[in-house]
């Protein structure tokens, strides 16, 4: 599928939350497709698309998790409708420069057919799809790709997935005299050896 395509097809979800969760009252944002490996979903919390005559908001959907099953790219999509619609209610639902979701979220998101748990981090903002959302997808001819509730398991779809921890490589220098060597992670030091005063030098095949 083009991307243009893929475009679309959000904004006809947008457009389907918006009557069925909002009365169709969120004004109507840019929609993008962006790489945001960390997150999900975004909403600005600004008109950031001006033109002469208009200006919107952008909901940006991360290129990178838009292979999940449908129903929790939908329900991401309307967390970050949640978060418009309470910006321009002005409704405070986040804290910490937006990172963290506080119980005014919870019960706007909730009242919308989204199941939110809490994490320490973040606060209540890990969100899945509830099965009258589900519904509503059905409905309106989505394939959610999620079977029945009493099938599936229920696992929180966090809006911030957690950090995977990266191994850090570890380079080895040795002196060219004493072959003494030393270990570290940053591959452009420069140190001298306190017994013969030679530079070290990085150790062929020596990574980690």
């Amino acid at each position: 599928m083009k991307l243009s395509e893929m475009v679309t097809n959000l904004e006809a979800l947008f457009d389907l939350l918006n009557s069925k969760y909002f009365e169709s009252k969120i004004p109507q944002p840019i929609i993008t497709i962006q790489s945001r490996p960390k997150a999900y979903g975004h909403c600005t919390t600004k008109e950031v698309w001006r033109g002469e005559l208009e200006k919107h908001f952008e909901i940006n959907l991360s290129a990178e998790h838009l292979r999940r099953p449908y129903a929790n790219t939908a329900a991401t999509m309307l967390h970050e409708m949640v978060h418009l619609y309470c910006l321009v209610n002005s409704i405070e639902d986040t804290c910490q420069g937006g990172r963290y979701h506080n119980k005014r979220f919870k019960r706007e998101a909730e009242a919308r057919d989204l199941r939110i748990e809490y994490d320490s981090t973040i606060g209540y903002s890990l969100t899945a799809p509830t099965d009258n959302l589900i519904n509503t997808l059905k409905h309106a001819g989505c394939d959610t790709d999620l079977p029945p509730a009493r099938e599936r398991i229920t696992v929180p779809d966090p809006a911030k997935p957690k950090k995977t921890r990266v191994k850090k490589v570890t380079h080895t220098y040795v002196c060219p005299v004493c072959l003494s060597e030393v270990k570290a992670c940053a591959d452009k030091l420069s140190l001298i050896c306190g017994d013969d005063g030679s530079k070290y030098i990085l150790k062929e095949g020596g990574d980690k």
